[in-house]
């Protein structure tokens, strides 16, 4: 079974995310977050698994390498697919809890991402 692509693939639809840093040392740090898309395709549901590394080479600007995994299931079976993927992103800070996150990834297409980041 292969993965079904389309230009309107998962790419361009809504999901729910859940993310998780882990700082390693001061300008090091593992990023992963996972994905379920909300909308099937071809009648197959996708979800994707991305692992970055992150290295600050300053207070805020950042470079990644990392592996994006992506899955797709349906009546027929499931599939998966990954990439490796290069990056640079910053975070903004606009309080002592929060954060502007930008990014732009390529692993097989780039990717624009901007998002909110709080800490606890």
């Amino acid at each position: 079974m292969s993965i079904p692509t389309t230009k309107k693939g998962p790419s361009r639809s809504n999901g729910l995310m859940t993310e998780n840093q882990k700082i390693v040392r001061q300008t090091t740090n593992l990023y992963t977050s996972y994905s379920i898309f909300l909308k099937d395709f071809g009648g197959f549901k996708f979800s994707s698994l991305n692992l970055d590394g992150r290295y600050y080479f300053q207070e805020a600007l950042y470079g990644l390498v990392g592996i994006d995994i992506l899955r797709a299931s349906g009546d027929g079976g499931s599939a998966s697919d990954s990439k490796i993927a290069l990056g640079v992103g910053y975070d903004l800070d606009m309080s002592d809890t929060m954060k502007l996150n930008l990014q732009a990834k390529y692993a097989d297409q780039i990717v624009i991402g901007a998002g909110v980041v709080f800490s606890f």
